[in-house]
């Protein structure tokens, strides 16, 4: 009995991990991504919702819309109970509409800022089946308002929906499923300068949140109500863009969030009775400890006269943390042969899986009539954190693998 009730706490903990993997994704925009997101100074198409809503206003296209998606491989690997790897993938939609009428632009958006993360272990590779799918994403309208020809302004109101899925099975227990979703709301602004036709200057603030999930998980045929409450940081950009010609944009942006704030996932599942006869609180919290990221970008895009456009980029981004972790779950319902205390090795601060990362983008795009394709291709690589669980008796490892692949591909159009 103890061997699975360490399993249903292995799963537990392997699910709060995975949620440390959802918060950080700059993937929006498939034109923007390809200058690396160094778009806040430039703000011109219908992705300025999320980069420099004052954008919105300043250019003369009465209606914008734009359809993308969204493809990530492999983003983490994870080492099962029995050693093999397996890696997970993210793909999610996300739309842009904009109206603009006289000196007002109005927008609305739906896209997923912080992650739609996932895993799908096949049963013969980890020795277990086990699915999950996370993330949050927004619904945002947004106002922008041109004050003169130098200079508009916008702000956002940001819906968040969160949402929480995992789904795998035991012998002993059967089917094991957790399903979780929530709401918050949050806001931000904007401010596009251009001191002559050649220069942007832009300011975006994004605004914190305080997101609640609750649902159920279901264990041996039973259901038991669970609960995660997180905060989502705020984040602040600012961005330069230079008009070197016509047909030729490059810009710069340097951004601040403040991840720190997310320093715990507080979780639970209630009255779960483990042992026969015995019901227990399962605390699935979990101490992440995240350093706060400074990002330095830069991008550009050369139009050339028969509507193929060439756009490149790259981004760093600073947010190291130690190489190696052992994290140690006492487990106090059972005897105390089985508590280890609590350690990490090299430093004892950091549980998450945050490391630097260097980010090459690069893109093409093609214009005919009111209509925009674009594709981009960008590839990560940083530094491979390893982590170390160990629940009870039972030891498990985490790798984070940042050596990831997106794609992304968009249509456009335009009025």
């Amino acid at each position: 009995m103890k061997k699975n009730a360490i399993f249903i706490i292995f799963l537990l903990f392997t699910s709060s991990m995975l949620l440390a993997g959802i918060w950080d994704n700059m993937l929006i925009g498939t034109r923007a991504l390809s200058m690396a997101t160094a778009f806040t100074g430039i703000a011109d198409d219908p992705s300025a919702i999320f980069y420099n809503p004052g954008g919105l206003a300043y250019y003369n296209y009465s209606f914008r819309f734009s359809l993308e998606g969204i493809y990530v491989s492999p983003k983490e690997t994870y080492a099962s109970l029995q050693g093999n790897a397996v890696y997970s993938e993210s793909k999610y939609p996300q739309t842009f509409i904009t109206y603009k009428r006289g000196k007002w632009g109005f927008a609305l958006g739906f896209y997923c800022p912080y992650g739609q993360d996932g895993v799908d272990w096949e049963e013969d590779r980890p020795g277990i089946p086990l699915k999950s799918v996370l993330g949050v994403y927004s619904i945002t309208p947004a106002v922008s308002y041109k004050l003169s020809d130098k200079i508009s302004i916008g702000a956002t109101l940001n819906y968040y929906y969160g949402s929480f899925e995992m789904e795998t099975e035991n012998t002993t227990f059967g089917s094991i499923k957790t399903n979780e979703n929530g709401n918050a709301l949050s806001g931000g602004f904007g401010v596009l300068y251009h001191p002559n036709d050649a220069i942007g200057i832009g300011l975006t603030f994004h605004g914190p949140a305080s997101l609640t999930i609750k649902g159920k998980s279901t264990l041996m045929n039973k259901e038991f109500d669970s609960e995660s409450k997180v905060k989502l940081p705020y984040n602040l950009e600012a961005g330069i863009s230079y008009k070197i010609s016509r047909n030729f944009i490059i810009g710069m942006d340097v951004g601040y969030s403040h991840r720190s704030s997310m320093k715990k996932l507080e979780g639970k599942i209630k009255n779960v009775n483990v042992i026969s006869g015995t019901s227990y609180d399962i605390d699935k919290s979990e101490e992440f400890n995240f350093k706060d990221i400074v990002n330095l970008k830069m991008g550009g895009e050369y139009l050339f006269n028969n509507g193929i456009a060439v756009r490149l980029g790259m981004a760093y981004y600073f947010r190291s943390q130690s190489e190696y972790n052992e994290l140690y779950y006492p487990l106090p319902i059972f005897d105390s042969s089985y508590n280890s205390k609590s350690q990490s090795k090299d430093n004892p601060e950091a549980t998450n899986d945050d490391v630097d990362e260097m980010v090459f983008m690069g893109g093409v795009g093609y214009s005919f009539g009111k209509f925009q394709l674009s594709l981009t291709a960008l590839r990560a690589i940083g530094k491979e954190r390893t982590m170390t669980q160990i629940i009870g008796p039972v030891q498990t490892s985490k790798k984070y693998n940042l050596n990831a692949t997106v794609l992304s591909l968009s249509i456009g159009y335009s009025n």
